[in-house]
Order: C-alpha cells, then structure tokens, then sequence
C-alpha cells in the first residue's frame, strides 16, 4: 500500500492559541495521551514494519503543538521513535508551529525532536490571523520578535504563506523582499486558501479569483528566478525541479501529488485516522477509523472512504478535461479538499487550476530560457557535493595559545591542568611559532588545554605564523567569543581552517559542556564561520552515553552547512575529567550498535577518531597514521609520537589473537578502559564483526 517512505501527520491537539478566521479545525480542548500515544503508534509500528516501511517522517501540526509542555512532547516523540526503531523502521520528526508562544523552554525538545527545525505560518499582509488581541501588522510584528530569538539561538524556521485579496494588491517584488530581506527567511511556501469546516461560511471572502492569482503567482516567479540569494520559494522549485529532473527528484508540495492516498495519512488527537488534517477537521465524516477501535492498520487504510478517495485520479482522467491538459502531470488535478470545498466533490479538479495553469506555463518557459535551467535540461538531479576532506600539510605542530575555558566538559582530559595561562604565554607562542617556521613545519594548529578565543592576542598569533611563512592553519573552538567581527579578523590574518566542537543538540550539549547556553553559542559560531567561506570548516563530536541517541540528527545538522567538510566523531581518552565520570563515558559494544546505522553514503564527511576499526569497519578513520606533532604545553611534552594516540591505548593480546588485519593502523584500545572492563568485550566484537566480515 506504502512504498519504503511514509509520511504520518500527526494531530495531537486541536486546542490552539490562536483564533484565526480561516481555520478549519474545530476547537476543543482534547488531546492525545501518552498512553494512547503509545498503543496507537505501537498499531502502527506492527502494520509499517510488515510492509516493508523503512522510513517514516511525523509531522506535527493542531491546533497549535506548542499548547502542549515540552516534556509532554518528548516523552511522546521518544515514545514514537522507540516503537518505530523496534521494527526496524527510522524516524524524522518535523513541527509545524504557529510561533506565537515559542520561548527558549522548548529549546530541548525542538533539537531533540525535530533538529532544531521549525514549519510556521505567516501571511502578508495579514487579513486572517489572531492572537490574543493581536490582528494584522501587531500580529506579525509579534511573530517577527518570536522568530528573531528563535533565530538567534541556532533554530531554524520555514514559512507557509496563504494569500488574501490584500495579497493580490501588493507587488510581487514587495511581497518577496517582505519575507527575504524584512524578515530574513530562506524557505517559504505558497498555499492557497480554501474555506471547510468553521470556515465553510466564509467562501465567497476567502476564495481568490484564479485568474488574479495566476498573474501575481507568474510575477512572483519572475522575481524569484531573478534572485540569487538562497532563498527557495515553493511550489516554484518543487515543479521546476520535476519539470528538469522527473517526479523522483522532486519535492513538491502535497497539494501537487500525483496521489495523496499513496504518500501520507494523518492521525487525530482521538486516534482517528483521516487522509490529512485538513480533512480531519473540515469533513470527520470521510474519516477512516479509530486506531483504539481498530487494532489494524491495514484495515482501516482499506475503508471505503480511503478507497474512493484512492479513486479519484481515474475519475478525473474519466470525468474531467485533466486527461488533455498538458500540465496534468505536474499537479494530478490538484487538491481534493480544496475541490471538495468548493464543489462538494473531491472527484473534481482544484478550484485554483486556471491559476495553476498560468504558473506552469511560465515556470515551464523559465526553465526552457532561462540558460541556469537550460543547462540541467534532461540531467540527472544535482547531487549534495559534499565528500570527506581530511588531512593536511605535514609536519604539523600544536600552538596551546590557552590553558583556561569556559566549558568543563564531562570528557575533558585536560581539566586537570587549568592553573590558568603563564606569565609569559605571549612570548612563548611567538618564540615556538618562530622556530615552526624555520623548521620547515608548514601547519599549526591553534587550540590548548582550553579555549584559543580567550587569548586576547590570538588574531596576532596568526597574523605572526602567516607572516613566518605558515599559511595553513587551524583553529579548534567551543564557539565562544565567536564574532562575526572576529571571524573576518582571523580569516584576514590567515586563518582558512575551523574546528567547532559541537557534542549534541540543544540541552544535551549543555549539559556535557556543562554550561547552560554553551550549544546556542556553539551553533551560531558554526553558522557565523560557515557564513565567512572557509577553505576547511570541520565539526568534531566526543562520543559518550549522553549523545549516542542523537548522532545522525547531529550529522544531518551538520551536513546542511555549506562549508562543513568533515565531521569527526570521536572517543575522549580515559583521563582528567573522563576518567572521573567514566559511567558517562560509552561502552564499545553499545557504539558499535549505534554506528552500524551511520554509512558514508548517507553521511560522505562522517570520519572517525580514537575508536578501534573493529566498532565501525564501513566507516573511515583517521587511524594510527603515526604522524609527529610539536606540542607546546610542558617543557617535556615538547615532541609526542601520536603511535598509540600518545601514549593512552594499546592493542589488546585478543587482536593478535584473531589476526585482525587492521593491526598496523587501529589505534587500539584505550588503556584505562581495558582495565576497567577486561578484553572479553573486544574479543566478542572482533568474532561477532569484523573477523567474520573480513574472511567472508
């Protein structure tokens, strides 16, 4: 019934905040419980995994979900993702919110759940919606100061518009540089209004003459084919993506599916089961059944409602002028509950097609002129050109331009020796980036027992190394200090490579780093340093029990920067502060598991670091290259071989044993661990991995 994606709206409430005149939901003040939560999508679990589904995207939506706490929406997102992961099914949560409460309480379980992405809704000008007693440009000024501190703590937020008649009377060019340049957002969609259910009554105001629409949705494509500013504005990109590339590239909005039954359905906050919100709160009487009713699934997604409704592509080509359109494989006859509106019959085409019709037609000869469409004509659709850049100019050395933080990291080897910078720091840095460079080191990286933006100096620390002659270097940060200031004063001083530490999302992050804020920080120093176009911009993440759970949402993350080259997930050495909270540290048999769903071709910069081949054999690592660096942290610590990650692991007498072939570039196993918890769990690893899968 499902191909091996699924898409699941998911309506937990229907209470909301605001009172919206176009809304077709009825309010009331019930919702979901956690226990229905758990046996509704517990049905759906057992009838997914049968069918062979293997990826499912929940989508969040009311009412309004921000009515609900943040952690009555965690535990019930756990719940779901726990359930679906039982069989064998991955999970990607997504919200769509209407902002209007948003504050940084739900920080935790907007990275959490959904990425630290948002979907909101905002219209312009604003005829239609309210909060409180906000109407109009109060409603939207509102908005706009819950979106900038959404914004400034790392969140991300795309925006569904509905036009009104006053949309109609603004330009295209004001209404685009209101969304882009007044508000700043990047992803906006275009819905059309229709009027159902409490708003059925409103159908003569609500409904906008397709041909008007029309000519404001071609002037409106006109404008953004002019721009280049990163924007994406759809339904444009959706069709002009499967205008170029075929329906299988294409990521078109739902209203454009060639069959809705055939990608989605929607569950309401009494376990009902309907095609979509829409439907579920404009025509209950279509909906499909009762998951606390029905314990299958399938069954209830065979109802005669489903069923006719799976119908009606077949009635249009039979009923309707669709079959002699020539853009009827752009827009499948549009949108049921938009035709059900407006003619009380879904077997109808969409209300709007005449103003469809104009926007194909332009988009069509957009990507025909247009020489930046015309030279991906027929081509397969683009790729992310995102491929693993490791490595660099040797010899290297070390620049500890800090001994002091402002994190105390639950895995922090160094914690031990944070007596603060010596007297004569400033000298010392100068003298051993002088002799680097008259030995012929060609990198340096400046990092410490700390953080390198404490150090005053640091710009004039690399200005000093690229006027020795030192052009590659990098720098490691927590992100704090991060300026925007600062990051064009180190680029023009001849910084071209980053590394940010980022260790998961929202709250868990604080709470490894220690520090409340520190990953809004973090984040918005990735995004400030992504901004400025560095050669390198690396991410490292130290792996412990506290973000096992959220390491491919956190490389998901970091793959949607532009710049990010590599993103190194790493074990910390068992000493300092890691050896003191070794309970949080991670067991290699549990990483193992977690890695296993990790591949390079779903995450191409993913690189490991300090963990032994036999955890993560189909993943790179940086492995036991045995290169020197200097080290300027102790006098004795003045060359350090890195043959054993200096001198914290050794190879367990079990790897020679089982003939491991990786032995000469493992870096092996950390010492401290292996006393704490024996060899036995190396050797089950090795026989029940790798050795098996490197003499099949």
């Amino acid at each position: 019934m499902f191909g091996p994606r699924v898409s699941i709206i998911f309506v937990p409430t229907v209470r909301c905040n605001c009172d919206c005149a176009y809304c077709f939901q009825e309010r009331s003040h019930g919702s979901i419980s956690l226990r229905e939560v758990s046996t509704v999508f517990g049905r759906v679990a057992a009838y997914l995994g049968r069918s062979g589904v293997k990826n499912v995207g929940v989508w969040w939506q009311g009412g309004e979900v921000l009515v609900l706490s943040p952690a009555w929406c965690l535990e019930a997102g756990r719940t779901i993702t726990a359930l679906m992961r039982d069989r064998g099914i991955k999970v990607k949560h997504s919200l769509q919110t209407n902002l209007m409460d948003y504050t940084p309480r739900w920080d935790a379980a907007l990275w959490e759940l959904f990425g630290g992405v948002m979907g909101s809704s905002l219209d312009f000008p604003n005829m239609h919606r309210r909060y409180r007693a906000l109407a109009g440009d109060a409603y939207n000024q509102h908005w706009a100061g819950r979106f900038r501190e959404a914004s400034a703590r790392g969140l991300s937020v795309q925006v569904i518009s509905v036009p009104n008649r006053r949309t109609l009377e603004v330009s295209p060019v004001d209404f685009y540089r209101y969304y882009v340049e007044q508000l700043g957002l990047h992803g906006i969609q275009v819905n059309m209004p229709f009027a159902a259910g409490p708003s059925a009554e409103m159908h003569d105001e609500l409904f906008l003459e397709p041909k008007r629409l029309g000519d404001f949705l071609k002037g409106l494509l006109a404008v953004y084919s002019f721009r280049e500013d990163h924007v994406v504005l759809e339904p444009f990109q959706g069709i002009m993506d499967r205008v170029r590339f075929g329906d299988a590239a294409a990521k078109v909005p739902c209203f454009f599916c060639s069959n809705c039954v055939n990608s989605f359905f929607c569950i309401g906050p009494r376990s009902e089961v309907a095609q979509c919100d829409a439907w579920l709160g404009s025509y209950p009487e279509r909906n499909f059944g009762s998951l606390l009713e029905c314990e299958d699934l399938g069954k209830i997604l065979t109802s005669p409602a489903r069923l006719d409704l799976a119908r009606r592509p077949a009635r249009l080509i039979e009923n309707s002028g669709c079959v002699s359109c020539e853009y009827f494989s752009l827009c499948g006859g549009g949108c049921p509950v938009r035709a059900m509106s407006a003619t009380g019959c879904p077997d109808n085409k969409d209300p709007y097609c005449e103003a469809y019709k104009k926007m194909f037609a332009a988009i069509w000869e957009e990507v025909r002129s247009n020489s930046k469409h015309r030279r991906g004509w027929n081509a397969p659709a683009p790729q992310p050109a995102k491929s693993l850049e490791w490595g660099w100019p040797e010899p290297g050395a070390i620049v500890f331009s800090s001994f002091r933080c402002t994190n105390n990291c639950i895995f922090c080897a160094p914690a031990y020796d944070r007596s603060g910078d010596p007297e004569d720091l400033d000298r010392e840095v100068y003298e051993f980036i002088s002799r680097c460079a008259e030995s012929g080191v060609r990198t340096l990286f400046f990092t410490g027992a700390g953080e390198p933006t404490l150090n005053p100096h640091l710009v004039e620390y690399v200005d000093h190394a690229k006027q020795s002659g030192i052009d590659n270097m990098y720098m490691f940060t927590n992100g704090f200090g991060i300026t925007e200031s600062l990051v064009w004063q180190l680029k023009n001083a001849g910084m071209e490579n980053f590394w940010v530490s980022l260790h998961g999302l929202g709250e868990t992050h604080d709470r490894i780093v220690r520090r409340k804020g520190s990953f809004v920080e973090a984040y918005r120093a990735l995004s400030l340093i992504n901004s400025a176009a560095p050669r390198h911009l690396n991410v490292n993440t130290c792996l412990n029990a506290l973000n096992l759970d959220q390491i491919d949402r956190l490389l998901d993350k970091t793959l949607d920067f532009e710049h990010t080259s590599a993103h190194c997930l790493c074990l910390p050495e068992w000493d300092g502060n890691a050896y003191v909270n070794r309970s949080q540290m991670c067991r290699l048999s549990v990483l193992k598991e977690r890695l296993s769903a990790i591949t390079s071709k779903d995450y191409p910069i993913t690189i490991l670091d300090n963990i032994p081949h036999c955890i993560a054999p189909h993943l790179p690592h940086i492995g036991n290259v045995r290169n020197e660096l200097r080290i300027k942290r102790r006098d004795e610590d003045n060359m350090v071989s890195n043959a054993d990650n200096m001198g914290h692991n050794v190879t367990p007498q079990v790897c020679f044993d089982a003939g491991c072939p990786f032995l000469e570039t493992c870096v092996g196993v950390d010492r401290r661990y292996l006393e704490e918890y024996g060899d036995d769990e190396i050797r089950v690893l090795i026989e029940t991995g790798l050795h098996a899968e490197y003499h099949s």
